[in-house]
Order: structure tokens, then sequence, then C-alpha cells
């Protein structure tokens, strides 16, 4: 069986679609899956074994309705696939899985739980327990009764040998897509800072310009850091998989390093890993947040803070992300011991 899956953005969503990819094929040996997505994303899908990936560029080729006719024709005329997962269930998707209906497609969709997550943000009387987790919502969209395991992680790995016998080397990603959900840049040169001082080296990652704005921002903390000048996903993913630990915000980076195998320290505010988009593997013990009873008030970090004093970030403390990274870094040392290698002191 073969199965075309599309899921457009985000891009940490679709790095979850990638988990769930290599987790479905991984218990159907003989299927295959044909991903559907924007060209950026295709390192995501590279490295997993009978899964194709289609790069449909939205905004040049195929605009509108009519560009979503000829994605679904050319997809048809080009690929054997038996039937469609609408992983994305939004205007686009909805409108292109309606061309495969119409010649003769059978389609599946995700259910994400819309109206439970209304309930867990509301203001009053929230039902605060966990959600499915995302990538198993995907999972149930695809054919067969697969559940994520983290047996599954890493899905990327080192190509050679970048274990380097200098200093300990943490990734940080100080920024979000919304900037509600960041914590305050002044807390992560502080954080890298204690870090630099006990011989831990701090690789930035971001845009460009992200990576640009925080060095210029702090030029105290220039010493400790790392800008590296990144082309493309790919050359992240490489770049992620030779470090030690990572410190991120409820972000796309988040979901990367922790599929890269990386012990991730991730801080939490307006958001909430009970929504489903929390971190897998040994990433769970290392999440960092304040319990609020406003918590979480959105699902993505969209909205504004009603109560205006941004409080579940604000008294998050550099000390508390600091002894989370220093336990990321004794778990990735105890991992790296038992694969057969030491990390530098």
């Amino acid at each position: 069986m073969k199965v075309l899956a599309i899921r457009f953005s985000s891009m940490g969503d679709v790095a979850l679609v990638a988990a769930a990819a290599k987790a479905w094929l991984s218990a159907n040996q003989k299927n295959e899956l044909l991903v559907c997505s924007r060209p950026q994303f295709k390192p995501l899908f590279e490295p997993i074994e009978r899964c194709e990936f289609f790069p449909a560029d939205l905004n040049k080729d195929y605009k509108g309705l009519h560009g979503m006719k000829m994605l679904a024709d050319q997809l048809v005329n080009q690929f054997d696939f038996d039937l469609v997962a609408d992983l994305h269930d939004n205007l686009r998707s909805r409108v292109l899985s309606t061309f495969f209906r119409f010649q003769g497609f059978q389609i599946s969709r995700i259910n994400k739980g819309r109206s439970e997550k209304r309930k867990l943000t509301r203001r009053k009387n929230k039902l605060l327990y966990p959600l499915a987790q995302t990538v198993d919502r995907y999972l149930d969209a695809l054919p067969g009764k697969v559940l994520w395991q983290d047996i599954y992680l890493p899905m990327y790995v080192a190509t050679g040998n970048q274990i380097s016998s200098g200093s300990l080397k943490v990734g940080i990603a100080p920024y979000a897509k919304h900037r509600v959900k960041q914590w305050s840049e002044s807390k992560f040169a502080e954080l890298v800072r204690l870090l630099g001082e006990n011989q831990i080296e701090c690789i930035v990652f971001g845009s460009q310009d992200e990576k640009r704005n925080f060095r210029n921002l702090f030029p105290d903390s220039a010493q400790y850091i790392q800008i590296p000048a990144i082309q493309g996903l790919a050359e992240e993913i490489q770049l992620m998989t030779s470090l030690d630990a990572f410190v991120a915000l409820d972000s796309f980076n988040m979901h990367l390093a922790y599929l890269c195998g990386l012990p991730v320290v991730s801080i939490w505010g307006p958001t909430h890993p009970y929504i489903g988009f929390g971190p897998l593997g040994i990433s769970k013990n290392f999440i960092v947040q304040k319990e609020l009873e406003c918590r979480p008030c959105s699902a993505f970090g969209q909205k504004k803070c009603f109560r205006g004093d941004h409080a579940c970030m604000e008294s998050i403390t550099t000390e508390q992300v600091f002894q989370q990274v220093k336990k990321a870094l004794e778990t990735r040392r105890q991992q790296s011991t038992q694969a057969g290698w030491t990390s530098p002191p």
C-alpha cells in the first residue's frame, strides 16, 4: 500500500509528520509513503526509507483553486498511490482532498481535537489534562493502528564522526514564531554567560537576522557563542547532531533537536505540553514551566497576555534553566558512555 500524506506547514508540524512517517513505515515494512509539502522541508524526510517527497511551492506553482487542481492532477499522473491522508485539515488541504475524491480516492483526515484544545485554553473552568500527542494524531489518520514509540529516536544522525574532543556544545534557539512565547533575551544572554563560565560553548540557532540581533544586543556574551552560517535545513540538522544538548522555546528547533536525539531543555509559557506539542523521548524530563491558573492561554502562542505581565515566562529564572541544562548534559554523558565513547569533561 502507498499513501499520499499532505501537510504544508508549519515547520514544527511538518517535523512531527516526519516522526509519524518514521513510526508508520517502521511498523508497516511493506508500505510506502508519499509526502506532499513545501520544498524547504524535504531534508526532514530524506533519511526515511520508503518515503518519497513531492515539493509543492504554493506561492509560485500551485497558487489558488487552479493551483490545487493542477497539484492533484500532477500527483495522480506522476505517482501510483492508494489513498490520501490529509494531515493538515485547513481550507487548502480540504480543497485539494476534494479533487482527489472526484477521482475516486478515499480520504482520511487528522482529528486536531479543536474542541478539546478550546476547553484546555479557555480563561475559566479549564480542563487541564494531557491531550493526544500530535504525532499520534497524524498516525491515527494513517491506515492501521500505530502508536509513536521513543525507540524511533534519533531520526537524524551525524554523517561521519562529528564528536569533538573539545568543550561541550549546547545549542540555543532564543526566538519563537510568536513573540509571546519568547523568554527574555537578557535571560538567554545570562544563561549563555553561565554556560560559558562552565566551559560550555553555545551555538545560536534561528534565522540569520535573529542570530545577528542576539549577538548585537549582548556583545558581552559574544565570547561564549558561535553564530554558524547555516545554508538550509540539511546543514542545520547536521550541525545539531554534533551537539550535546539544546535549549529552546516551544518552537520548531525544539522538535528538530529532540528528533536529532538531543536532550532538550524546553521553556514553556502561554502554551503547554499538554496541548500535544510537548517534546518526545528523554526531553520530556527537561521541561521548564511555571504552573499558573491562566496557563495555557492559547494552543499556539499567538494571543497577547490578557494579564499584561507575561508572568508565565517572567517567573522562570536563568538558574532554573541552567540546572536543567546540567541535568540534560549528564544524561547525554551517560548515553555517550553506554554507546562506547565519553564526552569531554
